[in-house]
């Protein structure tokens, strides 16, 4: 019977608590570089389909938390749809008219896959991203870049 490793024993990376700061910047820089964030690239790689349903959700999301989840986007509603997040309410969650597509990503594999977003008018730290859960929410709605939104 083989011991159980003893914690002093195990190798040093995994002694050390997660610092999503050592890790996350390059891993970010490199699903820019990759495209993957952008639908449209998806389909020029033949990952998805051009022909894929579309699904939105407005903003604030619609819980009373106003924090955007994976499960906004992967479950049940995105997967095989281009999915857009659009500013389409204030910050107290009144709708406003019109609006634009804020970020968009791509939920058209199974959801164990993972999916990738990036924001597009995140000026003035509107949003904030928990490091530790990865909890997307609005933070300062106000900060909103709502004329120049993709």
């Amino acid at each position: 019977m083989t011991d159980m490793m003893e914690p002093s024993r195990a190798p040093e990376p995994f002694l050390k608590p997660y610092n999503p700061e050592e890790r996350e910047s390059a891993i970010g820089d490199l699903w820019e570089k990759s495209g993957y964030a952008n639908p449209d690239v998806c389909i020029e790689k033949g990952i998805t389909k051009p022909d894929a349903e579309s699904y939105s959700i407005v903003l604030p999301p619609p819980n009373v938390t106003g924090t955007l989840h994976m499960g906004h986007a992967a479950m049940p509603s995105a997967p095989g749809r281009t999915s857009y997040v659009i500013n389409g309410s204030t910050f107290r969650g009144e709708f406003a008219v019109g609006g634009s597509i804020l970020h968009r990503f791509r939920g058209d594999t199974p959801v164990a896959l993972g999916i990738g977003f990036s924001f597009a008018g995140n000026r003035n730290n509107a949003f904030k991203v928990d490091a530790a859960t990865g909890i997307v929410s609005v933070d300062n709605s106000l900060a909103l870049d709502w004329e120049n939104a993709p």
